[in-house]
């Protein structure tokens, strides 16, 4: 039995290195030995994509929906027998959307237990049969992270974050037809117009906590890191760690890291950014509706003179009218923010 393996890569990707060469560096070492796939169109012609791109499947409408600019358009691969694409959807940072194709009896849903346990039909994972073939259709996780980044941003609460995600999901499933709205249109655009836009976003997890100047770009690291050391458990030390990007990504593919940095600024920002995304959701929920009672408790009016400044010299200052006019404003805020 032969698997058939077609990778697609981002429409975001700017550069045409990150798709020659960080991409392939990665797929290498989680997968193996791939080809460059220059244009899909060519592949839908050849067996056994070819086998489903007549209705009511039309694979050739999925793939060719957002292809990415260049003269790469994603890799291909085979393997002799069946592997665990949970490495690949879980760690690959310059692809997209995985394609699977194989010939076997055995149902698609006992073939994802065995080669993907975690994999969601319908959220992350699609298949379709055709002549004793079946096609799955995989999301990776780096797709979700990035386009997580308009859900942190159009939030408002707990609620739109929960039906955003949602929609997340079901975007790359169902929104294969979707014409989406103008990006420069400012108002009256849905979650799923943000999703089509052709940006390269650096800003997921979170990245985006304070800026860093001359900081690596997270999905180059994450794809020097798939290189560097594919294996799902070590310890990766970094020992220019700058604003912790590496370590953050490091975190993200399960592995420990260690860091090193003279700046004490950098040495915070990287501390915050790796204890951050291993704080339990029912902590945080705790720790924000905290933080938010306190807010509401701070003062909420602020007086001062209607005279206007006046200019102070020192040999002129009248202390004891200067304590005075304290008490003066100190009563006046304690009596509108209703303090005892």
């Amino acid at each position: 039995m032969t698997a058939h393996f077609y990778f697609k890569i981002f429409n975001t990707i700017k550069s045409e290195h990150e798709a020659k060469d960080f991409a392939k560096l990665e797929l290498l070492r989680l997968f193996g030995e791939v080809s460059l796939i220059h244009n899909f169109f060519d592949k839908l012609l050849e067996e056994p994509l070819k086998s489903f791109i007549y209705e009511p499947i039309r694979v050739q409408d999925i793939i060719t929906n957002e292809l990415p600019y260049g003269k790469i358009q994603g890799y291909y691969g085979n393997k002799r027998d069946l592997t665990d694409v949970t490495q690949l959807v879980k760690r690959l940072s310059y692809i997209r959307e995985i394609f699977l194709i194989i010939e076997s009896k055995d149902k698609p849903e006992k073939i994802l237990k065995k080669i993907f346990p975690d994999g969601v039909v319908g959220k992350n994972v699609q298949f379709f049969e055709k002549d004793g073939k079946i096609l799955f259709r995989f999301v990776t996780n780096q797709y979700f992270l990035e386009k997580s980044e308009y859900i942190s941003k159009l939030s408002r609460n707990e609620e739109e974050i929960n039906r955003n995600v949602e929609i997340l999901f079901s975007h790359l499933i169902k929104n294969n037809y979707r014409i989406p709205a103008s990006s420069t249109m400012a108002i009256g655009k849905r979650l799923e117009d943000y999703f089509a836009i052709r940006e390269e976003p650096s800003l997921y997890l979170n990245h985006y906590m304070h800026p860093y100047k001359g900081k690596f770009h997270p999905k180059m690291v994450k794809a020097l890191l798939n290189y560097v050391y594919p294996k799902s458990k070590g310890i990766v030390l970094d020992n220019f760690a700058g604003s912790g990007t590496l370590l953050v990504e490091a975190a993200s593919l399960g592995l420990d890291g260690l860091g090193v940095e003279i700046n004490p600024l950098s040495v915070l920002m990287s501390n915050v950014k790796c204890h951050s995304i291993t704080i339990p959701l029912d902590k945080l929920k705790k720790a924000i509706e905290e933080y938010v009672k306190m807010v509401e408790n701070e003062i909420n009016y602020f007086v001062s003179s209607n005279n206007g400044q006046k200019l102070l010299i020192k040999n002129s200052l009248d202390h004891a009218k200067i304590k005075e006019e304290a008490r003066r404003a100190l009563k006046e805020i304690e009596r509108m923010n209703g303090f005892k």
